[in-house]
């Protein structure tokens, strides 16, 4: 028995051909996931029939602004149809109606006679024009409704496919970057994945054209450093995709000819063919590691975790010594291991966010995440007042769907949408719109803002060329209250997660006048700057906390008020317990004079004298050495402070530790410790 289906799909080309042949007559609905091109599809086609393409996002209007605004005309009410929908020119134009099925019930049923007889109330539609509907599937997850059937039944519904060979001969005469051409060949798959079930960045047409647009704009501004790459890409394409093409892209630019080469024959070449010992190969395949792709996906650490294999025998794991072999091997084909805190979600700076903003942030919006309180608002801001631009911010969780679009008013005899001046102010020099809280949106208003992402578009009006679109918000395990994101929104946006730098932090915070002593505990106690959201709702420890807890501390000291009660009082008001309680203790013991680690490892006689300082010195330095961020200095002064320091300080230092005291030279001092505390010392003596 043959198999048969209900649905049968065009590709792009078809659909354009058919709507080209047929849309003055018919109406047509594009069906298909989000972001392969439907839009652009219509708009090219109606460019090449001659026809002006006028736009309208159904989720921004509601079911009385189809048929227009009533006046009085003598003793009758005539209404004033949209301009939008019927210019007064009379000329045929092409109606592209946007995201229909994500429209409400009322606005479906509005469009009836609209779609079956070009008609709106008592006026017609100019003979020769175009009625082109488009929108996603409910399998999609793109917040659509269900489609009414008297709607179906006036539309031809064309449930329209991506197709990978028109796509890269499409690609190319649209400048996509060659590196992405190269890699979708090879990678046909990696043109379009399944939207996923999750708010996260997924592979689509669109999103592989506005990354390779994007990568452009940044390399440009010289800001695509290996993190900020990372970002971009992992914050438009699915991440399956984004790691593989993070390896390509770099190692393109790195060894030029890696392109000729190609991406398959890359990942595939063999690591008999990086130039290795045989030590090193035999013991990569030994641990199941054959080709370039097994093996740029191991850290440092597998590596080292690997027992070398000799012949038919395993010796010791691997040393440092050869891990660098590997690692160079790889870079000379542009390459290099993964980090050992490469994420799925990779993460960039406040600082690295704001220089992506002003480098792309006039072509693509981004979307900033994080936990509460990072400083999001202000890095946007600042981004703003650095390039002289106005920043007009818009709480999207204060706003209604059609608010998005304006207030309709007459002029003629046409209803014209008086768009927000938030959103476009009369004035048309280029600004930034922050969308603040976007994630918190209801999904009506999450719709509303599609074309203004995407396009630069507030119903009929576009934002002055220029402009720079940024949203931000927190994100689910921050227990902010925040929705789900419409994957047609995440398709339109970079999603960018930002992280809290701590030396960013204190270096802004030295400059925007924080308190003396918060600088010195947050120096100290860099794991204090941000706490996790805590299940109840209490105090927890932010950036934001500090620079608050700050200017109420000032406050209250202009009223000759800051006493140990007061100070306990708003610092546990403010922040996490457990930081508030060891501030506070500080604070009381001149925190505000502790020294820079520098001078404590030059002259161990400067510690503090108090014991609860002395020890929180201490702890500083035990954190440096575990993060890997201790200070550099000669093995010889390394070890002189160790063994000047009180031995229960030492071992507090050394405990759990003695690899990386080891790598900083303090072998001695640990030899000498070991022997101290073994009584080899007294023996040997004796």
């Amino acid at each position: 028995m043959v198999a048969t289906t209900i649905e049968e799909t065009v590709t792009l080309s078809q659909a354009k051909t058919l709507i080209s042949s047929g849309a003055h007559e018919q109406s047509f609905l594009l069906l298909s996931p989000p972001g392969i091109g439907k839009s652009e599809l219509v708009r090219q086609a109606a460019a090449e029939a001659g026809l002006p393409c006028r736009s309208l996002l159904g989720t921004q209007i509601a079911p009385e602004d189809v048929s227009g605004v009533p006046r009085i005309v003598g003793e009758r009410s005539v209404f004033c149809p949209p301009r939008i929908l019927l210019p007064e020119d009379g000329q045929p134009f092409c109606l592209f109606l946007d995201e229909l099925p994500a429209s409400s019930p009322d606005i479906q049923k509005a469009f009836y006679s609209l779609l079956l007889e070009r008609r709106i109330g008592e006026h017609r539609l100019p003979a020769g024009t175009w009625v082109v509907a488009a929108g996603n599937r409910a399998e999609d997850r793109a917040l659509v409704r269900s489609i009414s059937s008297a709607l179906v039944n006036r539309v031809v519904l064309l449930q329209v496919r991506h197709d990978v060979t028109e796509w890269l001969a499409w690609a190319e005469t649209a400048n996509v970057r060659v590196e992405v051409r190269h890699f979708i060949q090879a990678c046909p798959d990696a043109l379009l994945r399944p939207t996923p079930s999750d708010s996260i960045p997924y592979s689509t047409p669109r999103a592989w054209v506005s990354l390779s647009r994007t990568l452009e704009l940044a390399s440009q501004a010289g800001v695509l450093d290996d993190e900020s790459l990372l970002a971009l890409i992992a914050g438009r394409v699915s991440a399956k995709d984004a790691f593989a093409f993070y390896d390509w892209f770099r190692a393109v630019q790195r060894v030029p000819e890696t392109l000729d080469l190609g991406y398959t024959k890359l990942m595939n070449t063999e690591v008999d063919m990086l130039d290795l010992s045989s030590v090193a190969v035999h013991t990569l395949k030994a641990h199941g590691v054959y080709n370039v792709g097994q093996l740029i996906a191991k850290t440092r650490s597998d590596l080292r975790d690997m027992k070398e294999k000799h012949g038919a025998c395993f010796g010791a794991m691997m040393d440092r010594a050869r891990v660098d072999e590997i690692s160079m091997a790889l870079q000379r084909k542009g390459l290099k291991l993964r980090t050992d805190n490469q994420a799925a979600a990779p993460t960039i700076t406040l600082d690295q966010a704001k220089s992506l903003i002003q480098a792309v942030g006039h072509r693509e919006s981004l979307l900033l995440l994080s936990s509460p309180g990072i400083g999001k608002s202000s890095a946007i801001m600042q981004a703003a007042d650095e390039q002289q631009m106005t920043c007009r911010s818009l709480l999207g969780t204060q706003i209604a769907p059609e608010d998005v679009s304006g207030i309709p008013t007459i002029q003629g005899d046409r209803s014209v949408f008086c768009p927000p001046r938030v959103l476009l102010p009369e004035n048309p020099t280029p600004f930034y719109l922050f969308l603040d809280e976007l994630p918190a949106c209801t999904p009506d208003v999450q719709k509303a803002f599609y074309a203004l992402l995407l396009e630069r578009r507030v119903g009929e009006h576009s934002l002055p060329e220029g402009c720079v679109v940024v949203a931000a918000g927190n994100r689910s395990q921050d227990r902010a209250l925040v929705r789900p994101l419409s994957t047609a929104l995440v398709n339109r946006v970079f999603v960018l997660n930002i992280r809290v730098d701590h030396s960013q932090w204190l270096a802004w915070a030295k400059t925007n006048n924080i308190r003396s002593e918060i600088l010195a505990f947050l120096t100290y106690m860099p794991g204090s700057l941000l706490r996790c959201a805590p299940a109840e709702p209490r105090p927890f420890s932010t950036p934001r906390a500090w620079s608050s807890l700050s200017r109420s501390l000032d406050l209250a000291e202009a009223k000759c008020t800051l006493d140990s009660s007061i100070r306990r009082a708003l610092a546990f008001g403010t922040l996490s317990p457990e930081d508030a309680s060891l501030f506070c203790a500080m604070a009381e013991e001149s925190l505000a004079e502790l020294l820079p680690l520098e001078q404590y490892l030059d002259d161990p006689d400067v510690l503090p004298t108090q014991s609860t300082a002395r020890w929180f010195v201490i702890h500083r330095m035990r954190t440096l050495v575990e993060r890997g961020e201790f200070p550099r200095f000669h093995q010889a002064k390394i070890n002189e402070f160790l063994m000047r320091i009180p031995s229960e300080m030492r071992m507090a230092l050394l405990i759990d530790l003695v690899e990386p005291w080891a790598e900083l030279g303090a072998a001695e001092a640990m030899f000498e410790s070991l022997r101290q505390v073994t009584g080899l010392a007294s023996a040997t003596c004796a």
